[in-house]
């Protein structure tokens, strides 16, 4: 019976590495809810047909504004590149206008 006994130990393990509290630990509290709170910060602070300034694309225009789960995606009609999209909190954006 010993196999029994590993199995079981195995098992036990597992447990004690925090395979399963890991998975009921993924989604604390506070991270889901500043993600949010970021995203809604960032969609609060650009609004379309705002002109707004790229590090690297230069200046454009925001033509729509979505959500892709707690990031902001901003469609921006650069002036030399045309449309891109972008997470808005991944680069600094200047607001110009």
């Amino acid at each position: 019976h010993p196999s029994q006994g590993a199995q079981a130990e195995g098992a036990g393990d597992n447990e004690a590495h925090g395979y399963k509290s890991s998975r009921q630990a993924l989604p604390p509290s506070g991270s889901g809810h500043s993600a949010a709170t970021k995203a809604s910060a960032a969609k609060r602070s650009y609004k379309t047909q705002q002109r707004i300034r790229h590090p690297q694309f230069g200046e454009g225009t925001i033509i729509d504004i979505s959500d892709a789960g707690s990031t902001v995606i901003l469609s921006i009609d650069f002036d030399s590149v045309g449309v891109k999209r972008i997470a808005a909190g991944y680069v600094n954006l200047e607001i110009i206008e």
